[in-house]
């Protein structure tokens, strides 16, 4: 937040919506954008030259994809890349550094030149800010990586970030068991409480889960509930788990499904001993604001109360 007497929208426009012609204007001459006035008031004529050199970067980086373009030494866009590299590596430090290393990367993409993408990204990883351009740089880095050979490295990028269609496109979409092979690369990516959530809605939708159901694919099913046991119980036998009661609670619902009713409540109490901060419970109509954190249904969970009270009886 810049000031409160700026509009959201004027913002908007100068970062999204205005041109290079404009953005240069704004240094010249008077703006009734509110985001201008603030930008010249303030002299941070360094926003407006990163702005700059985004949109170029984003303009020449996209008339590259066009199925008619054929580069070749010296063309505009070669040149225009090369300006922008020369650019961003003379930001050596400050409050855009995260931008301009997200941009230098990029333009060096689009050069094919992938080790020094991942030289820019090792030099400057340790100095860059945790927020959502870091993200954006890293993920380019794993393209980068694994046009360099080193696909392993890449996958562990994409399952940090909980990016499955990048591990699906590497693998040519053939993977066995996706849960466990994106557990193996990074236990606590995003993409597993998603997942793991995915499949308790359906439990909590079916009644019944029959291997033998040809109409319903009660198969695949099957399989698939079988491989999330196996990668759960993997997973609270992990010190690298950090969300183990997710993991626990997971398997109690997975096993009060199948009806091994002892089994399900001794993981419930294994649940139980972590604090409740640590996952929410899903009424059926599923309307909890943060899916990632849901773990049990109200009628998974009615199911394990009614276990609980009959054992202390």
């Amino acid at each position: 937040q810049t000031s409160s007497a700026i509009s959201t929208e004027d913002v908007r426009h100068i970062v999204y919506k205005a041109n290079n012609t404009e953005l240069q204007n704004i240094k010249k001459k008077s703006s009734k954008n509110s985001f201008a006035k603030w930008l010249v008031a303030n002299n941070r004529i360094d926003i407006i030259n990163y702005l700059i050199i985004a949109k170029q970067c984003e303009s020449v980086v996209s008339s590259m994809r066009d199925p008619w373009y054929y580069g070749v030494d010296g063309d505009k866009q070669s040149l225009m890349l090369e300006n922008i590299v020369k650019r961003c590596r003379a930001y050596k430090k400050g409050p855009l550094l995260n931008r301009y290393v997200l941009q230098l990367i990029r333009a060096l993409f689009a050069q094919r030149k992938y080790q020094e993408c991942v030289d820019v990204w090792n030099k400057n990883e340790s100095r860059l800010a945790n927020n959502v351009i870091r993200k954006i740089a890293e993920l380019k880095v794993a393209g980068a990586l694994n046009k360099t050979g080193k696909k392993h490295a890449a996958l562990k990028i994409y399952a940090k970030y909980g990016d499955v269609g990048s591990i699906r496109t590497l693998n040519y979409g053939k993977i066995n068991n996706e849960l466990e092979f994106v557990y193996n690369l990074q236990p606590n990516s995003p993409y597993i409480p998603d997942e793991l959530q995915n499949w308790l809605i359906f439990l909590d939708n079916n009644d019944t889960i029959d291997k033998n159901d040809t109409i319903y694919n009660g198969r695949f099913m099957y399989d698939n509930i079988r491989n999330i046991i196996k990668v759960a119980n993997k997973a609270v036998r992990n010190k690298k788990t950090k969300n183990k009661a997710m993991w626990y609670y997971t398997l109690a619902a997975l096993y009060d499904r199948k009806g091994e009713n002892h089994k399900a409540l001794s993981f419930l109490n294994c649940g139980e001993k972590y604090l409740r901060t640590s996952f929410s419970i899903c009424s059926s109509d599923h309307s909890s604001s943060d899916n990632a954190a849901c773990l049990l249904s109200s009628a998974i969970l009615a199911s394990l109360s009614a276990i609980a009270s009959s054992q202390v009886k």
